[in-house]
């Protein structure tokens, strides 16, 4: 599977003010401006019992709102956070041959968080709460072992 993704957004201030700052989100921050929020392209392998056990998961990004996913330089976690921030996932997958199927994966994928996506095509509303604003939406690791149905 392959694909991409254009999010552009234009918030319009009824006061017409210049482009300054809007609610301190990590997203959609500007007013009358038209930003390219996020632009991302991806491949994708799906696991399959029958044609192949390794499948994988890679994607890059860019715009204004993966400015918000790496913290301010004096409290990256990792030294290249800044450029890690242009990776949508990056992992590789294995299907076990264990009861159902047991299906690993490791690299850097989406959190367990569920709530809302970073992405505005996964969310019903668009734009994501103050809550969620500072929540890991990606991962680096190793996720555990996920049930996966050989069929």
């Amino acid at each position: 599977h392959y694909g991409t993704y254009l999010d552009i957004g234009y918030l319009w201030d009824f006061n017409e003010r210049d482009a300054d700052l809007w609610r301190s989100k990590s997203t959609t921050f500007r007013l009358n401006s038209l930003e390219a929020n996020n632009v991302m392209g991806y491949v994708r392998k799906d696991v399959n019992p029958t044609a192949s056990r390794w499948g994988f998961d890679f994607g890059l990004q860019t715009g204004v709102d993966t400015e918000g996913l790496v913290p301010e330089a004096s409290d990256e976690p990792l030294a290249a956070a800044d450029t890690l921030r242009h990776f949508y996932r990056a992992n590789g997958s294995y299907l076990l041959p264990v009861g159902n199927g047991l299906k690993l994966t490791a690299g850097l994928f989406n959190s367990y968080i569920g709530y809302t996506s970073f992405h505005a095509k996964d969310n019903a509303n668009y734009t994501r709460g103050y809550v969620l604003d500072n929540v890991p939406y990606f991962l680096l690791g190793q996720r555990p072992f996920t049930r996966q149905v050989i069929r």
